[in-house]
């Protein structure tokens, strides 16, 4: 159950005593993106009002968090126990949900295929189609080796011109044949 407040004491006169607050500041953060889910860059104070109760008030303090574009690179697991549709088919789905928030005019991706190899199907690029053209050649076949993949993939992003860097992995299972 949830506690409630305790009531104020009483003092020595009988009267319950009164506290007021106010606030000075209030933080408000937001996320701006376009008709299709992108993120909308390079705004600044000048695009933003804020009203309290119909009034306009002032903005004090404004920053961008965004710290520019990113590098992503796609894991994609084509070992054996991929190879049902359902598993293909969600696998391309989830790679589908992170194109549609990537920045084409700054973000790069690439993608990467495993099973006992490690395979760049698709270098770093900012074009979305060619992520998808590659991902619609995969077929699912051999053992697993998750982590050795993500070890050698991870090294490849350490030449990437972006300070903001990741590898997403798309799979199903443990690993059953790395190195590591």
């Amino acid at each position: 159950g949830s506690a409630s407040p305790a009531p104020a004491s009483r003092t020595s006169t009988g009267q319950t005593p009164l506290f007021k607050t106010s606030v000075d500041l209030v933080s408000v953060s937001a996320r701006v993106r376009d008709s299709r889910g992108r993120p909308v860059r390079n705004l600044s104070r000048g695009d933003f009002q804020v009203f309290e109760r119909g009034r306009e008030r002032p903005i004090v303090d404004f920053r961008a968090s965004d710290p520019g574009p990113v590098s992503l690179a796609i894991l994609f697991d084509v070992s054996g126990s991929m190879r049902g549709e359902a598993q293909m088919g969600a696998g391309r789905g989830a790679v589908e949900s992170i194109l549609s928030w990537i920045e084409p005019a700054g973000d790069e991706l690439a993608l990467f295929s495993f099973d006992k190899d490690l395979r760049e199907e698709v270098g770093f690029t900012s074009d979305p189609a060619r992520i998808r053209a590659g991902l619609s050649q995969l077929t699912a076949l051999g053992q697993t080796s998750l982590y050795d993949a993500i070890a050698r993939t991870a090294a490849t992003l350490g030449d990437r011109p972006s300070p903001r860097r990741a590898v997403v992995v798309i799979t199903d299972g443990v690993d059953t044949s790395s190195m590591l």
